[in-house]
C-alpha cells in the first residue's frame, strides 16, 4: 500500500514539474511577433488594415492606421491573447475615411443605448468632441461597459472611447454608497 502511495505522489510530482516548466517557459520575441502577425492577417475585421508589429523583451508595440476604432481594439485583443506577451503599447491611429459629425456620433451612441437589453436602465451622459466619445453612467450588468464599447467602436468617426461606469444591481438604487466605480481605459 505504501509503494502505491509513493508511486502516486511521484507521478503527481513529475506532472507538477512538467506544468511548472511549461509556465516558466519564455517565448522568443520572434515567435510572439510571428503569432500576432499571423492572427492579425487571419482576422476578418482587420483584413483591410496595415498593422505593424514590433516585439522587444515581450513588449508588443502595435503601429499603423485603421479606419475604425474597433480595428484598434481587435488588434490589441489579439496581442494580449498571444502567449508570452508581457505588455502592449497600442500606437495604432484611427483615421476614419468619412467621419461622422460629433452630433451624429452622439445620436448613434444614444440609439445603441436604447436598442440593446444589456444596456437597459443606463442613464448615460454622452459627450463627443472631435471623435472622442466619453460616456458616464450606471450599468446594471458587468458586461455592459464592454458591450457598449464594442458597439460604439464601429461608428465611423469614433477615434477613442472613454467609459466611466458605476455598476449596481437592479435591487440597489444609484444613490447607494456601495457602488463600485470602474474606469475603462480607452485603449490609446
Amino acid at each position: 500500500m505504501m509503494k502505491k502511495k509513493i508511486k502516486f505522489f511521484a507521478i503527481l510530482f513529475l506532472l507538477g514539474m512538467f506544468q511548472v516548466s511549461q509556465a516558466l517557459e519564455v517565448r522568443s520575441d520572434d515567435l510572439i511577433k510571428r503569432d500576432i502577425v499571423e492572427q492579425i492577417t487571419k482576422n476578418e475585421v482587420l483584413k483591410n488594415s496595415t498593422i505593424n508589429v514590433q516585439v522587444k523583451d515581450r513588449l508588443v508595440v502595435l503601429m499603423g492606421d485603421v479606419r475604425l476604432y474597433e480595428e484598434k481594439l481587435v488588434a490589441s485583443r489579439i496581442a494580449w491573447s498571444t502567449s508570452g506577451v508581457f505588455e502592449i503599447d497600442n500606437e495604432i491611429r484611427v483615421i476614419p475615411r468619412l467621419p461622422l459629425a460629433d452630433k451624429v456620433i452622439e445620436r448613434e451612441v444614444r440609439k445603441i443605448i436604447k436598442k440593446y437589453p444589456v444596456l437597459n436602465g443606463l442613464n448615460a451622459v454622452v459627450k463627443v468632441k472631435k471623435g472622442v466619445v466619453s460616456i458616464s453612467g450606471s450599468f446594471t450588468q458587468i458586461n455592459g461597459p464592454t458591450f457598449l464599447r464594442h458597439k460604439v467602436a464601429v461608428i465611423e468617426g469614433v477615434i477613442s472611447i472613454d467609459i466611466q461606469a458605476n455598476l449596481f444591481s437592479i435591487k440597489q438604487q444609484p444613490e447607494d454608497n456601495n457602488l463600485a466605480l470602474i474606469s475603462f481605459d480607452s485603449g490609446r
